[in-house]
């Protein structure tokens, strides 16, 4: 299934955003600025448990008594965390203007943007 590629605006700059899946626990957020679609300017992996795929899990916490938002990262990609994401990143690195490379980061359990090498990977 291919992703969609969605627009967003963060302090008059465009974006554009998708979601890669990784694997069962991981997805990668992209982001491209402006047109340029040929390199992204950021990449991000972010924990995600898919629920219909931990749903087995989810009824055992469940049962219980177990709070599952302290297991599970169950928090979907919405615009609202994207545009929060990304004035993460301007805020570390400045507005983008050129660049070579992408900026890659894993985000933490606690919300901060932690650089990595590839955000692609799941280590």
């Amino acid at each position: 299934m291919k992703s969609k590629i969605r627009k967003i605006v963060v302090e008059n700059l465009d974006f554009k955003w998708n979601v890669k899946h990784l694997s069962p626990d991981y997805i990668a957020l992209r982001l491209w600025f402006q047109e340029n679609r040929a390199l992204p300017w950021a990449q991000v992996r972010v924990r995600f448990d898919n629920p219909w795929l931990h749903y087995g899990e989810l009824l055992v916490c469940v049962d219980r008594g177990i709070d599952v938002q302290n297991v599970f990262q169950l928090e979907p990609m919405t615009p609202k965390r994207v545009r929060s994401i990304i004035q993460q990143i301007i805020d570390l690195n400045g507005q983008p203007t050129t660049f070579r490379n992408s900026l890659n980061y894993a985000l933490a359990d606690d919300g901060a943007l932690v650089p990595t090498s590839s955000a692609l990977s799941v280590t």
